[in-house]
């Protein structure tokens, strides 16, 4: 215990000065568009942030960017071995920022989402945060901007693969035959490069495109799609599902997961809001609609995971997941593992952190 105290200390107080630099960022691009009249555009500021920490990754002192699991129990879903429960939601597409999650100790990652076809994704602004409650939620309308599943699977970075950590591969579509497309290509892709901690994720349930929730608002093809999913391909297959939805739809939809042979569900997904509803004007945020992400997000993700927790598929909990205690309280409820996104943009150490909160439970 006495070495604990030291490491949960140390960890926190690199949060603060990433917290800090943060702000820093955010206050420096407000004061320069005020001067200059631009727009303000949050989303300038995230990518400016992950190129300064794919440089620190790459030139900075160990200490500031690596820390080991330690003793955390792995969790086992069916073949995978996560030496954490604590994964990266699919949310971000900078590889090296994702390493840069697994150097720090995530038990494994996401990719962003991805559709057969290039996509801009919506107009900017689309990415905005909002003061909660003493916290900061996110609102995004993104809207799964991507080169498309060829140009992604050519880029991807083996060294992603080479921690030996699990790595999902997250699918759209805007009809089933979108995602049996993909799947084949990743089929394909992962048959060529032989990587055994590879799964897929079926994202049904994305609120910022016009046709991303189809799927979710029809279990019956659901089921027939991902029947076919089960012939193409032999691992886990994580199905990600809407906080929006009803419960009863909930449970249909994941009845419908049965027909996999090593069915996961994820629950859930950001929640759909008109962003006028939150003080946003057109200038600030372009899109009518987006997805709600941060501590609001929390009591529904653990509401999701005891409803679903009788179905007996491993459950992932994301979304609005921050701290220790919230991680803790959602694998007392029935999670598996443990998906995370807005904590990480605004805390990288949180891993750490909560690594050593529980090997020390």
């Amino acid at each position: 215990m006495s070495r604990i105290i030291p490491e949960l200390w140390w960890y926190r107080l690199l949060g603060l000065g990433y917290r800090w630099a943060r702000a820093g960022l955010v206050a420096a691009e407000r004061l320069r568009t005020s001067w200059t009249h631009e727009v303000f555009d949050y989303e300038t500021i995230v990518e400016r942030g992950d190129r300064w920490l794919s440089q620190l990754r790459k030139q900075g002192p160990d200490w500031l960017t690596r820390a080991s699991i330690g003793n955390v129990s792995p969790t086992q879903v069916y073949d995978l071995t996560f030496p954490s429960p604590l994964t990266v939601a699919a949310f971000q597409s900078n590889q090296e920022i994702l390493k840069l999650w697994l150097d720090l100790g995530a038990g494994g990652v996401i990719l962003k989402t991805i559709l057969p076809a290039p996509c801009p994704g919506n107009p900017r602004p689309r990415l905005a945060a909002l003061p909660r409650n003493g916290s900061l939620a996110f609102v995004n309308a993104l809207g799964l901007p991507g080169p498309g599943i060829d140009i992604f699977l050519e880029q991807l970075d083996p060294a992603l693969f080479a921690y030996g950590r699990p790595v999902g591969f997250s699918l759209g579509g805007n009809s089933p035959e979108d995602y049996i497309r993909n799947v084949e290509k990743v089929c394909r892709w992962s048959s060529e490069h032989s990587q055994p901690s590879v799964f897929l994720e079926l994202n049904i349930s994305c609120p910022n495109t016009p046709e991303g929730q189809n799927l979710s608002l029809h279990p019956r093809v659901l089921g027939e799609t991902l029947s076919q999913i089960d012939s193409l391909w032999p691992g886990v297959v994580s199905v990600k599902l809407s906080p929006d939805a009803p419960d009863d739809l909930l449970h249909r939809l994941a009845d419908q997961c049965s027909r996999l042979k090593k069915p996961v569900l994820n629950a859930g997904n950001t929640r759909r809001v008109f962003v006028r509803e939150l003080g946003l004007t057109g200038k600030q945020f372009v899109p009518a609609t987006g997805g709600l992400s941060g501590p609001p997000l929390k009591s529904r993700t653990l509401e999701l995971i005891r409803t679903l927790h009788g179905h007996g598929f491993p459950l992932i909990a994301t979304g609005g997941l921050e701290t220790a205690t919230d991680v803790r309280e959602a694998l007392d409820s029935g999670a598996t593992l443990v998906g995370m996104a807005t904590g990480l943009v605004k805390n990288m150490y949180l891993l750490p952190a909560v690594n050593r909160d529980l090997a020390h439970a």
